[in-house]
């Protein structure tokens, strides 16, 4: 497996500097998307002590590219490492698709919702989390003006619900 400090590109002239956000995403990716911690969070399973562990040797050892700490200066945040990550990679679009598996399945959902649904899905695919927040601005609100509370007034608890789920396997419990 090669080293992933070999994979990166320095975010600016000095070598201290360490990460660039792009390329360390396409990299992590490509380079490491069949190493088990990678899978887990790509793919929705709820990630272990192991994991972290791994996924920190992966990022932090004395191979690694750099320290905790300014990796997370370059991505300006304090977020777990497994939510962090997941951000970087995304979700895998059937693991997305499972998650709302049951809630699509039921009986009386319109198009427009289930359309909602699919652009949550299309958003986990590409950013891996998302904010309960973003279901209220566009585009998310173009389909009714008070976004998630509009489209499903009785449902969306149970929306929030699922996406907290996919969230909290990020973490370790």
């Amino acid at each position: 497996m090669p080293r992933l400090s070999l994979l990166l590109s320095p975010a600016g002239s000095s070598a201290d500097q360490g990460y660039t956000r792009v390329n360390f995403g396409c990299n992590l990716t490509r380079e490491h998307e069949d190493h088990p911690s990678i899978q887990h969070l790509k793919t929705n399973q709820p990630i272990t002590v192991a994991d972290l562990r791994a996924l920190e040797s992966l990022l932090f050892s004395d191979g690694g590219p750099g320290k905790k700490g300014t990796f997370r200066d370059i991505y300006r945040t304090d977020q777990p490492l497994g939510t962090l990550v997941r951000q970087i990679i995304g979700l895998d679009r059937k693991a997305a698709k499972e998650a709302f598996a049951d809630f699509l399945a039921e009986n009386g959902l319109n198009a427009d919702q289930i359309r909602f649904v699919d652009q949550i899905i299309d958003h986990l695919a590409q950013n891996g989390i998302m904010d309960p927040e973003a279901l209220f601005n566009p585009p998310f609100s173009d389909f009714h003006h008070e976004g998630i509370v509009g489209v499903f007034p009785k449902r969306a608890p149970r929306v929030l619900g699922i996406l907290e789920s996919v969230l909290s396997n990020t973490v370790v419990h």
